[in-house]
């Protein structure tokens, strides 16, 4: 066989090769030719499809770093403005009240202690390479933080209270049972937490990796807060769930945390959909767990969760945040369960309940926070604190009917908080939960639970509260019979 190879392009030259025979082979190797090429053409098309990946995670990046340059430009503005004035004070000798530029370092200080005490939270960007608080490792484009929170408590219980360390709304004893009607005190260090939050690179774009433990089991022991992996749209793991809104629980040093607010950790995976800077919409299946009265839970169907979430745009008062936001989410449940006394029967029934909650400025003062919560629905007992607490208070078996009944619940939550000085800061808390009883219920069922709060928080330094709380509460059983007790706590925390 004749080639003229030397009048051809380079490109043409090695498909050529590639298509005549080995020695010694007959033509039998060439076609063997066409499955070469289609090799190096699909291993072309998985490079640029790499390079489009990343090409679109350094624009996302780029698009961040964007936005919080215009922030710090901003306060770099005002922060100029408050310093020249002062100057030019200082030259003509005019007297000025305390500075412009103190009031506007405090600020900063009090944007740097909300940043502090957010609930740990998957981002909505997450960024490849160093981040905030964060080890570089060499070599590799790869980041991680040790992190956590040291926090020890004093809480004196005034009354009757199913709890020592915590105040439970639901467990505070009802007519002839007074457990621990005399007072006592407890110290605790169990809330204390470790994590480990990893961001890399990997071939689907930037990986954030988070675990989070307290020793809040049984006993002090070890015990799982969060687990996820987490990209800029999927999450798959352990952290709060879709339908809680941790953001707008107050500051405060209880570990059990308001009655009426839906705030958990269970495993899920979810979908989150930017729309804008300041809108985005979230799908999640999570762990369904039904916690049922007369009848034994059975995981049968995945809890599905639809939220939405809106962030007002950012004004000059807001500085690096946006503390501002109100969402809203739907939650669709199964209920399913074999009976006690009759394991071989299933029962099942639907759960739905919706949610809003939100976190305001309000007008009269942009250093105050305004923060609420609404629930409300048939079966969704367990997302809500106290009946999570209570147990039981998804469906009751109706031996009646021989059929399992969603419970319809309720619950409402409002804080505020106030910034007396830059270090101190006080809130006030109300919330109330109730149980829309069915007649199959017995008279010492839970109807309902109220709890009030209002607490004083000192900040020595940027990463430690210091807090002192009073905190009263009652319990009414659906025969209306009532229970009511009271607690101090007082504590710090030390993030780190």
């Amino acid at each position: 066989m004749s080639v003229h190879w030397v009048h051809w392009p380079a490109p043409c030259l090695m498909l050529h090769l590639l298509a005549l025979p080995a020695a010694g082979q007959g033509g039998g190797a060439a076609n063997g030719a066409p499955a070469q090429v289609d090799s190096v053409q699909r291993t072309l098309d998985e490079m640029r499809a790499r390079l489009d990946r990343q090409a679109a995670v350094v624009e996302q990046q780029a698009r961040q770093i964007e936005r919080q340059d215009r922030e710090l430009d901003m306060l770099r503005k005002r922060l100029d403005e408050a310093l020249g004035l002062a100057a030019a004070q200082a030259l003509t000798g005019t007297p000025t009240a305390p500075s412009t530029t103190q009031t506007l370092e405090a600020r900063v200080q009090a944007v740097e202690q909300t940043v502090q005490r957010l609930p740990e939270l998957p981002d909505k960007i997450v960024m490849a390479g160093e981040f905030p608080g964060s080890i570089k490792v060499p070599g590799m484009d790869t980041a991680f933080r040790l992190g956590g929170q040291l926090r020890s408590t004093l809480v004196h219980t005034l009354g009757p209270l199913g709890t020592d360390d915590r105040f439970i709304a639901s467990s505070i004893p009802v007519g002839d049972a007074r457990a621990g009607e005399d007072a006592r005190t407890t110290y605790t260090a169990a809330p204390s937490r470790v994590n480990l939050d990893l961001r890399s690179v990997a071939p689907f774009g930037v990986l954030r990796t988070f675990v989070e433990g307290d020793f809040a089991g049984a006993g002090n022991t070890a015990r799982l807060r969060h687990a996820f992996i987490h990209t800029n749209r999927w999450l798959f793991g352990q952290t709060w769930s879709t339908f809680s809104d941790p953001e707008v629980e107050p500051i405060d040093i209880d570990f059990e945390g308001e009655n009426a607010l839906s705030r958990f950790r269970q495993a899920q995976a979810r979908y989150t959909r930017p729309f804008g800077e300041r809108l985005d919409l979230a799908v999640a299946v999570e762990n369904p767990a039904p916690d049922l009265t007369g009848a034994q839970g059975v995981n049968l169907t995945p809890d599905v969760v639809v939220r939405l979430r809106w962030e007002p745009q950012a004004g000059p008062k807001s500085l690096l945040t946006t503390p501002a936001h109100v969402q809203g989410a739907v939650l669709v449940r199964t209920l399913r369960g074999d009976l006690v006394d009759q394991p071989e029967v299933t029962l099942s029934t639907g759960g739905l309940g919706g949610t809003v909650s939100g976190v305001i400025v309000p007008r009269w003062n942009s250093e105050d926070r305004i923060k609420f919560a609404v629930y409300g629905g048939w079966g969704i007992g367990r997302y809500i604190t106290d009946l999570g607490a209570e147990g039981g208070q998804d469906a009751v078996y109706d031996p009646v009917t021989n059929t399992l009944r969603a419970l319809p619940v309720s619950s409402a939550y409002v804080g505020y908080e106030h910034p007396w000085r830059p270090s101190f800061t006080s809130s006030v808390t109300y919330g109330v939960v109730t149980v829309h009883n069915l007649a199959v219920q017995p008279g010492g069922a839970l109807h309902r639970t109220r709890r009030a709060t209002a607490n004083v928080t000192w900040n020595p330094i940027t990463r430690a509260d210091v807090v002192l709380e009073f905190l009263t509460g009652e319990r009414l059983n659906q025969d209306g019979q009532r229970g009511v007790s009271n607690q101090i706590q007082a504590g710090w925390k030390v993030r780190f």
